[in-house]
């Protein structure tokens, strides 16, 4: 394949990080795939990934892409998928990806452009200023794995009401800090879940009945 048919050349780590996110074999088959957002002079390309319960968006510095687009690799493709590596996509739907030093590792015949709109995530993130730092809402565990996973360092942020009291019914922001190896920053969503317990619960609705000291049993240290 020519440069005059590349149609993004991608960091295959940052990639990597987004596709961790992605949907797998979900119907709406746009999810299953990750979103390239082109950059322009001043702002970095970046790639992202939801399976519509969290996302996450990583910035490429050293991204290149000439359109808005969302590409699909397949599982044997994922292992390589490491620092060093890039993944380039052209414009007849073909993928490969290479090593440092331009050697094809793995090709995808004509068949890693998907074809759909990605949903635009813009809005779910709102306004900087109404997030603060802070876990406050509840989270699925299962989701919060995929967070610990990035390298780097997290930060959470919660979203308040009109009233000023945080509220369950937003989603909760991280914010991955690394190193300054790529320079890119990232962020992710993990969206709200129905719990027992609203906002209004005590610490002792939620703690075992037999160790609130009003409602269990007496017991005399050793």
């Amino acid at each position: 394949m020519s440069k005059e048919n590349l149609t993004a050349d991608l960091d295959a780590a940052v990639v990597s990080n987004v596709q961790k996110f992605a949907a797998v074999g979900d119907i709406r088959y746009y999810l299953n795939g990750v979103h390239v957002v082109p950059g322009t002079a001043d702002v970095p390309a970046r790639i992202e990934g939801t399976n519509g319960h969290m996302l996450y968006v990583e910035e490429d510095k050293s991204a290149r892409a000439t359109r808005d687009l969302i590409i699909s690799i397949s599982k044997r493709g994922h292992a390589l998928l490491k620092d060093g590596n890039r993944v380039k996509v052209y414009d007849d739907g073909a993928l490969h990806i290479v090593n440092e030093s331009g050697a094809v590792l793995y090709v995808e015949p004509g068949k890693a452009i998907i074809d759909a709109q990605f949903p635009v995530i813009d809005h779910l993130v709102g306004v900087p200023t109404d997030w603060h730092e802070g876990l406050v809402a509840p989270c699925n565990t299962g989701y919060l794995q995929k967070v610990f996973a990035l390298p780097g360092y997290v930060r959470f942020f919660s979203r308040k009401d009109a009233e000023g009291n945080f509220t369950y019914a937003s989603s909760v922001m991280f914010v991955v800090e690394r190193s300054m190896k790529r320079g890119g920053k990232a962020m992710g969503l993990i969206m709200p879940v129905r719990t027992d317990f609203g906002p209004g619960a005590s610490v002792a609705d939620m703690l075992p009945a037999s160790l609130v000291p009003s409602r269990g049993p007496a017991r005399v240290a050793a």
